[in-house]
């Protein structure tokens, strides 16, 4: 979530209720006076925040030595939860403590799945 606490969450789903009640009585009025509705008065209020900011390029590292060694990764994959999709995505070895995979963006949440084959 874009806030710390689900209190506050709350309040500013209110809040936007709020506005939205707010346009439209002011498009209402507009409509009954047969005038142009203006919105200036909520439109210069702050925006609301309920989601938090999509993030990118989100190194994950993968330590093979906490494997004991034992295992290679041989393919990993992004589960996005935004659409239900499944994305290959590479693994850098390049680095001999340390494997890592990127993930591209990021809106909600997504499953990291790494395919590992026996050495």
């Amino acid at each position: 979530p874009a806030q710390e606490s689900a209190t506050e969450t709350l309040r500013l789903e209110k809040e936007v209720q709020e506005r939205k009640q707010k346009r439209f009585k002011i498009a209402e009025e507009a409509t009954k006076n047969n005038t142009a509705p203006d919105f200036s008065e909520l439109d210069s209020q702050p925006p609301i925040l309920l989601e938090p900011k999509p993030q990118s390029n989100i190194a994950v590292r993968i330590v093979p030595e906490a494997m004991e060694g034992k295992w290679n990764a041989s393919r990993a994959f992004l589960l996005s939860a935004d659409d239900g999709s499944r994305t290959e995505i590479p693994i850098d070895k390049s680095d001999p403590y340390f494997w890592q995979v990127m993930v591209p963006e990021l809106k909600y949440w997504s499953i990291i799945v790494i395919e590992l084959e026996k050495k």
